[in-house]
């Protein structure tokens, strides 16, 4: 059986981390970004919870004068099955660019951010809030107007900036891109600043973004095989824009399905019940994780991609209409979940015995399904509600 680890992006453990230590810095502005946030820590809590292992990255910039997301990965709640790899410094990041396919990637990347939806740019503001309130820096020149590019500074006295810089690979962000990022980051702004140079700064922190994403992705090739990698929200929508793979009527998509718009999602609220309070929250998620539920989910998931691998997609499909049939009260598209096999509640069998059968021959099927009929009647608010209570910056839509 395939050893199966999550990975995950630094950006994403940097989020966790400031939601649970309550980082100064971002206080002000979780709220508005609270859509993102939320996401991090429901991909968070998935990794713990289904991953063998937790993949993360290493080189994270400190936020203020701490680095939550660092701090978190030492936690001795999780720190024995956390694997840390160290993608490329910034310096070596534009060497990568300039000699490998990883150029061709972030160029491809760049491009593709004309043709994200109006709705797909909401993550892509939180993000710049976020990196306006923790990285923009005092320098003089950031109220300056009409400055050459390379003229605008965005360190300062004790942090240096971590961006990086390319004129031609900045050149392919559309314009339009920037003016719908500045129109929607203008309410946010707690100071007057330059228009330019809040424009050459999203045009760096948005290529650094990118870069980094295909500097990790070319750091964790080692990693066992079967590995997910789950990135930051707006790296899913840039995924989405640009991948070329015609996957859209296929298992493996209504998977990825299942996962966001069902699993993942119950999976903290699994947590959140059992913790009750913030402070308990990491060791609630490691309970979770030792427990036998969560041992036989991780099991059953492994058996799962094993078996796809091998052409064998019964399992899956069944899966997937349990999950349709019991997620009605989730914000989904209903067929979205494309179904290919009967709903296995429309048999003329009472559900308990479906749940004896199913436990017997395949305990960790049976884990899964219980995990999903325990919260699936919760609905969207009644469930940003029930988050809110333990994270109160969190109990909001951004």
């Amino acid at each position: 059986m395939d050893h199966r680890a999550i990975i995950l992006d630094g950006i994403t453990v940097q989020h966790v981390g400031e939601i649970l230590y309550d980082s100064p810095i971002t206080a002000p502005i979780r709220a508005l970004c609270s859509d993102s946030y939320r996401r991090c820590l429901e991909d968070f809590a998935f990794g713990v919870l289904f991953g063998e292992s937790l993949t993360l990255s290493g080189r994270m910039p400190p936020v203020g004068d701490t680095t939550p997301g660092a701090v978190l990965m030492r936690e001795p709640t999780i720190s024995d099955f956390i694997v840390e790899v160290q993608p490329a410094e910034p310096d070596q990041t534009l060497d990568l660019l300039n000699n490998s396919s990883l150029g061709l990637s972030v160029r491809r990347d760049m491009g593709g951010l004309a043709h994200l939806d109006e709705l797909d740019l909401g993550p892509f503001v939180d993000f710049f809030v976020r990196e306006v309130r923790a990285y923009l820096g005092d320098h003089e020149s950031l109220s300056e107007e009409g400055l050459a590019p390379e003229a605008y500074v965005f360190s300062t006295s004790v942090r240096q900036s971590h961006y990086i810089t390319d004129r031609a690979l900045q050149d392919l962000i559309k314009k339009e891109f920037i003016d719908d990022i500045l129109i929607r980051l203008g309410p946010t702004l707690n100071r007057p600043l330059a228009s330019s140079a809040l424009r050459e700064f999203i045009s760096r922190a948005l290529l650094t973004h990118v870069a980094n994403y295909w500097t990790f992705d070319f750091a964790v090739e080692d990693q066992p095989h079967g590995s997910a990698r789950l990135p930051h929200v707006t790296r899913s929508l840039i995924r989405r824009k640009t991948d070329q793979s015609q996957l859209d009527q296929t298992t493996e998509n209504r998977i990825r399905r299942l996962v966001y718009n069902g699993i993942v999602p119950h999976a903290l609220l699994w947590v959140i019940g059992l913790a009750r309070r913030r402070g308990a929250f990491m060791d609630a998620l490691r309970e979770s994780r030792d427990s036998q539920t969560f041992r036989e989910i991780r099991r059953y998931l492994t058996e799962l991609v094993a078996q796809l691998g091998n052409g064998d997609r019964n399992d899956a499909d069944k899966l997937l209409a349990e999950i349709a049939r019991k997620s009605t009260s989730v914000s989904t598209q209903r067929d979205d979940w494309q179904l290919s096999v009967p709903i296995v509640g429309g048999f003329t069998v009472d559900g308990r015995a479906l749940d004896a059968v199913s436990r017997r021959t395949n305990p960790g099927k049976y884990y899964l399904r219980q995990l999903i009929r325990t919260s699936s009647y919760t609905s969207e608010s009644d469930y940003i509600r029930r988050l809110g209570q333990m994270f109160p910056e969190l109990g909001v839509k951004s």
